[in-house]
């Protein structure tokens, strides 16, 4: 059966500007993740991979899809909220996100507006931890290393690496982390908790 998977982003951001206060926008990173990350993950299976704004305060998730709240600041974490802990981006400024995984009503997947510089660095972070979330994996998803083409070198992942958002180009090993991943099924939240 073909797999038409959506990325869910919750913008929570109250039209906040990104930190280079340029006129990046939501739909700016949208248009990034769907070109440049998204449409690379489609295969025989994978026939449609696409992120999408999510339109009001609850969605309708596919089986295969995936939710990545994007919130304005630290201050504002849903992981926090709910009781998770958020001390790691706390103490590094260079995080610019988090995901909390098997937590009750479904994983969340969080990525910090204001820490990003742009558009692109924003729709990594979201393809990040949404890699996150569908990978159930925390740190291992950050060391992927698949064989190179031909038995060649090694390809690692550069988005999906520990601090890769920003990354100039995704690498064959986000590529081929990621589409695997989309196949997962896992329980996402509907609406923001």
């Amino acid at each position: 059966m073909p797999i038409t998977y959506t990325l869910w982003v919750f913008d929570l951001t109250s039209g906040s500007r990104l930190q280079s206060n340029a006129i990046q926008t939501m739909s700016s990173t949208l248009g990034y993740l769907n070109s440049q990350l998204l449409n690379n993950c489609t295969d025989s299976e994978v026939v449609s991979a696409t992120a999408r704004l999510a339109g009001g305060q609850t969605i309708a998730p596919g089986i295969y899809d995936s939710v990545v709240f994007v919130v304005k600041d630290l201050n504002h974490s849903l992981i926090n909220k709910i009781g998770g802990d958020v001390t790691e981006p706390t103490n590094n400024a260079r995080i610019l996100g988090l995901t909390l995984i098997g937590s009750a009503g479904g994983g969340v997947a969080e990525v910090y507006w204001d820490r990003c510089i742009n558009d692109i660095e924003a729709a990594d972070s979201i393809f990040h931890e949404s890699a996150h979330l569908k990978s159930e994996q925390v740190d291992a998803m950050h060391n992927y290393i698949i064989q190179g083409i031909g038995g060649g070198d090694t390809l690692k992942v550069r988005v999906l690496s520990k601090y890769g958002s920003g990354a100039a180009v995704m690498s064959w090993g986000d590529i081929d982390f990621y589409s695997k991943a989309i196949r997962n099924s896992i329980r996402v939240r509907t609406s923001p908790p």
